[in-house]
């Protein structure tokens, strides 16, 4: 379909339009949107998949496939977009293997955190479009960066 809208774009309007007049584009969106309001991004991108209305390469039938794609879909684009992040330049962060997986590095050290790996192990067996998701994605990015800035001391 051409008429289809980049899944950038998409995040990009679907998070304007959930803020409406208090998105503030000096400060990234993670700060400004509310767990209902991301599960309704995540509903919504997800019906517009299965509609055609948003371009996607995988089986728009799948789901449960889908519903993870797009959580993951506007986790990146929160994070990457500069729409999104608060006009900020995107630096990411590498992942090496670990013993649980694959776990963020910060400045050269690994950190091996049991809080961190028992959240993925939560968030592991949470519906992806439920609050209860949400709340511990958040409860991971912030463990993420509690970790980070940690081993920059």
């Amino acid at each position: 379909m051409s008429n289809q809208v980049s899944q950038k774009q998409a995040v990009i309007d679907g998070i304007k339009n959930l803020l409406g007049s208090s998105y503030d584009p000096s400060q990234p969106v993670k700060d400004q949107i509310k767990p209902i309001q991301l599960t309704a991004l995540k509903n919504s991108i997800s019906n517009d998949i299965a509609a055609g209305l948003i371009a996607y390469k995988g089986v728009t039938s799948d789901a449960p496939k889908v519903k993870s794609y797009v959580s993951s879909l506007i986790s990146n684009h929160m994070r990457k977009a500069k729409e999104l992040n608060g006009g900020s330049a995107y630096a990411p962060t590498t992942t090496r293997p670990a013993s649980t997986g694959n776990t963020k590095v910060a400045k050269g050290k690994v950190k091996n955190d049991q809080v961190l790996s028992d959240l993925k192990v939560l968030l592991s067996t949470l519906q992806p479009d439920s609050e209860a998701y949400s709340e511990v994605e958040v409860e991971i990015s912030k463990r993420i960066s509690s970790l980070s800035s940690a081993a920059v001391h």
